[in-house]
């Protein structure tokens, strides 16, 4: 501001329990929330590295200060608190001359400064919603403040009015930034349910979800999916090698309300969705050809009956290449801290389904998915739901890949897998059939994959000769066709599925390829689990 200059009293103080403490411990509520706290035993602790209170003289552009202050969770759980102006006042009138921005070495960050909210009468204000601290971790954070400079009348703030208090709060979500699933039901208001799949669905639709049944609890639980030509399940997600942004293609929620993508690439018009690592596509086989059942397996141990083919000591091909793209992508760690991965879900179940009937390692053998999609036309989302109930090892959580042990066989390096049939049945396919849906498509109606098939992870059979099969699906010479092919077959690349947090918020889009749903990137949800 040339040649004005104006004087504002403003006061901060980071007050816990009264002024001039400078920490506090609390077991039953966070000080600054008058709701009691429903966390047992919680015992989070502020401490200011600096005094306790930011006070300023005057106020003129160019001016800046900053408060600085570590939280330390000392409690046996991990907890979620929010970052909160108490009583704020700001009257202040220009837009984009006080603003505020957090930052932290391992919590909460900001990417810019922004304005600090405006309030006429005292009101609470969020700050940072829904920070996460895991047990024993410390927090440390800088909070700095600004009045920019921008060599223009600035005289409309002279007189104005900023006050306030730092606290922090039971944490809860930003009502800005709604979580992805609670974003896909509201962006698709019709629910409905399909009970015959015994045609190919490619009904272009947009606003419309189906409902089925999942498979983590008893009865299973309620999941959302994409099915027929939908037109708003576009997402970006991650990075790829060259730095460019990765898009994927929404397949349905998870039972823990996390969601499930299916990988394009860095381009939505591409005709070569598959995986590239180190510039190459890639390109080749499912596994070995052991001669043997063991070989269907996404991970797979040793020869002689299912029990131990389902061992899983060692990775299969798909597994090994995928984990080896994971790495160099979604897992890729700038300046010390993971980008991308602590976002995904290390809960979901990808099922590699090993069931069926009449086993026998020097027999044909046809797994279960076979009767499903095959004979039987009902898809599921069960992990070894064996259609004819003469089950060997049915449900086996051997089967269950996942990177946590919570919910699956914790065998998992790196929390990404393979769609399976069943899924590509939901969204729409069919066995043997041309089955042109989303999953087919790019975003210009084209083949996503070129001619190139892909691979599911679910197994077909076993035959006697010693070919062991996993379904595949074709590109544009046989338009979405759910197929099979012998598991050490050069011609079918990768498309990986991995899913995203429950925890995950939305930042903008609408699910459209030219607009797609943006992944909000906030340590709020980096270090939660499901």
């Amino acid at each position: 501001m040339k040649n004005k200059k104006f004087i504002v009293y403003f006061i901060v103080m980071i007050v816990i329990v009264s002024l001039g403490v400078s920490y506090a411990y609390f077991s039953t509520k966070i000080i600054g929330d008058e709701t009691p706290m429903t966390f047992k035993a919680a015992e989070l602790k502020i401490v200011f590295t600096d005094s306790a209170s930011l006070q300023a003289a005057s106020i003129e552009p160019g001016w800046s200060d900053t408060k600085t202050f570590t939280v330390k969770n000392e409690s046996d759980g991990e907890y979620n608190y929010n970052i909160v102006m108490k009583n704020l006042v700001n009257t202040f009138v220009t837009e984009g001359y006080l603003q505020y921005k957090i930052t932290s070495s391992n919590g909460y960050n900001m990417p810019d400064f922004i304005d600090i909210p405006k309030s006429e009468t005292p009101t609470d204000t969020v700050l940072a919603y829904n920070v996460n601290i895991q047990k024993g971790e410390t927090q440390e954070y800088t909070i700095e403040f600004i009045y920019r400079n921008t060599e223009e009348d600035q005289s409309d703030d002279m007189g104005k009015e900023l006050s306030g208090t730092l606290a922090i709060t039971r944490g809860t979500d930003d009502p800005n930034k709604p979580k992805l699933k609670d974003k896909l039901l509201a962006d698709n208001p019709s629910i409905l349910t399909r009970t015959d799949f015994s045609q190919v669905f490619t009904e272009t639709n947009t606003g419309t979800l189906y409902k089925a049944t999942g498979n983590l609890t008893e009865g299973g639980k309620d999941v959302y999916y994409f099915a027929g030509n939908a037109q708003n399940n576009w997402i970006k997600f991650g990075k790829d090698q060259d730095g460019a942004d990765l898009y994927w293609r929404i397949i349905r929620t998870n039972e823990d309300g996390g969601v499930r993508l299916l990988y394009i690439g860095p381009d939505p018009a591409t005709t070569n969705a598959l995986i590239k690592l180190d510039g190459q596509y890639i390109i080749g086989a499912y596994n070995e050809n052991t001669g043997d059942t063991m070989s269907i397996g996404y991970m797979y141990g040793s020869t002689g009956d299912l029990f131990h083919n389902r061992t899983n000591e060692t990775s299969s091909t798909i597994k090994t290449v995928t984990d080896n793209w994971y790495s160099k992508t979604i897992n890729v760690q700038t300046d010390g801290t993971y980008t991308y991965d602590k976002y995904v879900s290390e809960t979901a179940i990808y099922c590699n389904d090993r069931s069926g009937d009449g086993y026998s390692p020097s027999q044909t053998m046809y797994y279960a998915a076979y009767q499903r999609l095959d004979i039987n036309k009902k898809p599921s989302y069960k992990c070894g739901n064996n259609p004819n109930g003469n089950l060997y090892r049915d449900n086996s959580i051997a089967d269950k890949f996942t990177k946590s042990t919570t919910t699956g066989n914790g065998n998992l390096t790196y929390p990404i897998a393979q769609i399976t049939a069943d899924e590509i049945v939901f969204a729409g396919g069919k066995w043997a059939t041309n089955s042109q849906t989303w999953y087919y498509y790019n975003s210009t109606g084209e083949s996503v994959t070129g001619r190139n098939y892909w691979w599911t992870m679910s197994p077909y059979y076993f035959h006697i000769i010693g070919t062991p099969h996993v379904f595949d699906v074709h590109g544009s010479s046989d338009p979405g066709y759910l197929a099979t092919w012998y598991v050490d077959a050069s011609l079918p690349g990768i498309r990986p599925v991995l899913s995203l947090k429950s925890c995950v918020t939305v930042s903008g889009g609408n699910g459209s390829s030219e607009n797609p749903y943006t992944v909000e990137l906030s340590n709020s949800c980096s270090l939660a689990e499901n």
